[in-house]
């Protein structure tokens, strides 16, 4: 289960749809801070980037959340 903190799901999938860079970037560290197990857990980094994925069905906006965790 992914945690996107205080926000609701709705408004999370809003922030990753924004055309703004620096509201995905907000929201990329919304879904960080909620999953700090994130970058040792490779099922949970999976099913975070599958949460971005059925918000956007945008390879470059999971590209990017992709970039920030190489």
């Amino acid at each position: 289960m992914v945690r996107h903190g205080a926000l609701p799901k709705p408004h999370v999938y809003e922030m990753l749809r924004s055309s703004e860079p620096r509201v995905r970037r907000a929201a990329f560290i919304l879904l960080e801070a909620g999953n700090p197990k994130l970058r040792k857990n490779g099922a949970l980094y999976f099913e975070v980037l599958r949460f971005i994925w059925d918000a956007t069905s945008n390879y470059d906006i999971c590209q990017e959340f992709m970039k920030r965790h190489r």
